[in-house]
């Protein structure tokens, strides 16, 4: 779910599907609501990143002037 402050990952193991054509939120492992980050420069092309965090990695997805932040903890 994307709202003017919130974007939501949403981790699904259906991994042979491509799109939202056949999504199935029973088959959802986690969700995840991540507050959005103005940034200073606009990102053209959607991005997803992982950067190393302190207890693990962060998934960083950003795209226009906005980003939003997934850690991933070990």
């Amino acid at each position: 779910m994307v709202t003017e402050k919130t974007w939501t990952f949403i981790l699904n193991k259906e991994t042979d599907v491509w799109g939202a054509f056949k999504y199935d939120p029973a088959k959802d492992v986690c969700r995840v609501t991540a507050n959005i980050e103005n940034l200073d420069k606009p990102i053209e092309t959607l991005t997803i990143d992982l950067e190393r965090g302190s207890k693990g990695v962060n998934l960083v997805a950003g795209w226009d002037n906005v980003s939003a932040t997934m850690p991933i903890l070990f």
